[in-house]
C-alpha cells in the first residue's frame, strides 16, 4: 500500500465533470499544491507481507531480507519556485530548487492505525531529518490523486 503525505491538500478524485474547463481547473488545482514553493510530499510503500494494515513497519532500502512490516520511503520537496503563467490561458509553478531523496528507510519507521476512512500515525526517518504525525485520507489505488501521482511528485513539477 502506497502512502502518500503532503503539506498541500487534495482529495482522492477530480470533481465528476463533462466539462473540460473544470476538469483543467482541478488538475491545475491539483498541481499547484504538489509544486508551490513550500511543498512537501513524502510517499511511503508500506509492505506487509502478513497481518492486517496497523502497526509498526520498519524502514528498510530492500524488502528481500526482512521479515514483517516494511516501509521504504521518498521524499520530495519544492525548496524554490516560479509561476509560469500563459496569458488567458492558464498558469503553474515550475520547481526552481528542489529536493528528492528516492530511498529513505534504513533506521526510520512508520506506524500507522486506521480510524474509520482515515489513516492516523507517525513517521521517523532519522538519517533525513524527517518525522512527524500524520492525518491522511485512505484513496483507492485507482483514484485520480494516486494516477496523477505515479511515478512520483517530481513528475508534476516543470
Amino acid at each position: 500500500m502506497e502512502v502518500v503525505l503532503s503539506t498541500g491538500f487534495f482529495g482522492c478524485d477530480l470533481p465528476e465533470s463533462d466539462d473540460a474547463a473544470t476538469q483543467d481547473r482541478a488538475i491545475q488545482e491539483f498541481v499547484t499544491a504538489m509544486c508551490r514553493e513550500g511543498a512537501r510530499h513524502l510517499s511511503v510503500d508500506l509492505i506487509r507481507p502478513r497481518g492486517g494494515l496497523e502497526g509498526r513497519y520498519h524502514g528498510a532500502a530492500r524488502t528481500d531480507a526482512i521479515d514483517g512490516k516494511v516501509a521504504r520511503a521518498a521524499f520530495y520537496s519544492v525548496d524554490e519556485a516560479f509561476l509560469v503563467e500563459i496569458p488567458g490561458f492558464s498558469y503553474a509553478y515550475g520547481a526552481d530548487e528542489e529536493t528528492y531523496l528516492p530511498h529513505l528507510g534504513p533506521g526510520g519507521d512508520v506506524v500507522v492505525d486506521q480510524r474509520r476512512d482515515r489513516l492516523v500515525g507517525d513517521f521517523s526517518f532519522p538519517d533525513a531529518n524527517l518525522w512527524g504525525d500524520f492525518r491522511a485520507e485512505r484513496c483507492a489505488p485507482d483514484s485520480d490523486a494516486m494516477s496523477l501521482l505515479d511515478p512520483t511528485p517530481s513528475h508534476l513539477c516543470p
